[in-house]
């Protein structure tokens, strides 16, 4: 568990966090950055606040990381005081941990707590303890995130939109399947105020007390480890079953050409055509030999084949909030014109 304690200095680079920082006695330091959008915040900025004040520690949504860890990597920038970078918002690949090591001071770790605004946290891990899961992550399996803190009981559950007004145990998939994940505890919400219909949607009764869906897709493993595998409205309902979008996307990841991925959805649910979308790194190509690199990539993975139609996107829509999380809504329906434009649809 990544642990504060009074006095420790900490770069903020999401505002929302700021008060809770300072009502834990921690020092909060704010870079000089716009917070309603953290993916225009300039990563020389975010260095120069951690290096100024020494700071062992800093909170930044997935984008800044990112943006900082090719800045840093390309100047041979070492922050040795910085001990414990976080991040939330949006799914965490394998290779910004690997990147930001380098970086961090000695036994640094980026870690990366699980939870949502109606339950949080719910788990926790960090780089060294996944260092045993990229092998898992790139062939599919999805990203794993930890176990479930104590006091938090954790189900995977059959995939349905329709509400669930009440436990059943015939709810839960066979260990290690894929489904929803649903929580209980004291950290859950009970309800969204004036809201009955969200409410009705999202919440279980068992037992004299709400259970809430998480909308997320994913698995329990043999070790009790939770592993994430993408919302639950980005599914992609093919002939051939439910393909989880975000577990495929970290097969593709991995090509260091890349700098992410989207897998969307193309058509009815049901008779769904995948589509991958490729925002590349800056100043590398999208080419016919970087598809055919992708192709291999799944091969010998449980999704191999799935994907056959590889485009290029010149910059993803994200969240509001983190700049991080991918709308794949909107980036279905632009795949949805221009294989319309092609005639394959």
């Amino acid at each position: 568990v990544c642990e504060w304690h009074e006095g420790m200095r900490v770069v903020m680079c999401y505002a929302p966090f700021v008060p809770y920082a300072l009502a834990d006695g921690l020092t909060a330091i704010l870079p000089d950055m716009d917070f309603s959008r953290p993916g225009a915040a300039h990563p020389r900025r975010v260095v120069q606040a951690l290096a100024d004040h020494g700071a062992s520690c800093a909170f930044a949504s997935p984008i800044i990381w990112r943006h900082l860890s090719r800045y840093c990597e390309r100047r041979g920038i070492v922050l040795p005081a910085l001990q414990r970078a976080v991040t939330a918002g949006a799914p965490v690949p394998a290779r910004l941990h690997r990147r930001l090591g380098p970086i961090l001071g000695p036994g640094g770790r980026l870690y990366t707590p699980y939870g949502a605004t109606e339950a949080m946290p719910l788990s926790t891990t960090n780089t060294e303890e996944l260092a045993g899961t990229w092998d898992r992550s790139r062939s599919g399996e999805g990203t794993c995130v930890g176990r479930p803190f104590s006091g938090i009981d954790l189900w995977i559950i059959r995939v349905t939109d329709d509400p669930i007004p009440r436990w059943s145990d015939e709810l839960p998939v066979r260990p290690g399947d894929v489904g929803e994940i649903v929580v209980g505890g004291a950290v859950v919400s009970p309800a969204y105020p004036l809201r009955p219909d969200d409410t009705t949607q999202a919440k279980i009764r068992r037992d004299g007390r709400l259970l809430h869906r998480m909308g997320d897709l994913g698995r329990v493993d043999a070790q009790g480890r939770l592993w994430f595998c993408g919302r639950k409205a980005d599914r992609i309902q093919t002939r051939h079953g439910m393909l989880p979008a975000q577990a495929i996307e970290n097969i593709f990841n991995e090509h260091p050409m890349v700098f992410r991925t989207a897998v969307v959805g193309v058509g009815a649910p049901g008779a769904a055509i995948p589509v991958a979308l490729v925002e590349m790194e800056e100043k590398a190509a999208f080419s016919s030999d970087v598809v055919t690199e992708l192709r291999s990539l799944a091969e010998g993975t449980r999704f191999a084949g799935t994907v056959q139609r590889f485009y290029s996107h010149p910059a993803f829509p994200v969240d509001a909030r983190h700049n991080s999380k991918i709308r794949r809504d909107e980036l279905a329906r632009w795949a949805t014109r221009v294989l319309g434009r092609e005639g394959t649809v």
